[in-house]
C-alpha cells in the first residue's frame, strides 16, 4: 500500500515540478551549485569553473541548435527529479503515511475475505 501511494505521489510531484518549468528551476540550480563550489573550492576556482561552464553551455547550444533540446539525462532533468524527490519525502510524508495507515487494514480484510492473504479461521471446533 505504501509503495503504491509513494509511486503516485512522486509521479505527481515530478509532474508539478516539471510543469513549473526550467526558467524557474535554473536559477535555483545555479545558486546551489555556486554555493557548493564556494564551499568546496574557494572563490578563485569557483570563478574559473563558472567560466568553463559558460563555454561548455555555449558549445552544447551550438551543437544542439536545430536538432531540438536533449532533455533525457540532462542536468535539468536530474534537478527536477531531486526537487520532486525532496517534496515527495518531506512535504507529502504525513499524507502518504496517513492514507497507508487508514487503508491497509481495509485492503487486508478484503484480501482475506477472498482467500488471497492469511487463513480465514473457521468456527467449526
Amino acid at each position: 500500500m505504501y509503495w503504491i501511494l509513494s509511486t503516485i505521489d512522486f509521479t505527481l510531484s515530478y509532474a508539478v515540478v516539471h510543469s513549473v518549468g526550467a526558467e524557474r528551476i535554473e536559477p535555483l540550480l545555479a545558486s546551489s551549485l555556486r554555493q557548493f563550489r564556494l564551499w568546496r573550492h574557494g572563490e578563485e576556482e569557483t570563478a574559473q569553473l563558472e567560466a568553463e561552464d559558460v563555454k561548455r553551455r555555449a558549445e552544447v547550444k551550438k551543437e544542439t541548435e536545430g536538432k531540438g533540446a536533449k532533455y533525457w539525462g540532462s542536468r535539468m532533468m536530474w534537478a527536477e527529479i531531486a526537487i520532486a524527490y525532496t517534496i515527495h519525502k518531506t512535504l507529502l510524508l504525513p499524507f502518504r503515511a496517513g492514507l497507508t495507515a487508514a487503508w491497509t487494514p481495509k485492503v487486508v480484510k478484503w484480501l482475506r475475505a477472498r482467500g488471497w492473504a492469511g487463513k480465514v479461521s473457521s468456527s467449526s471446533s
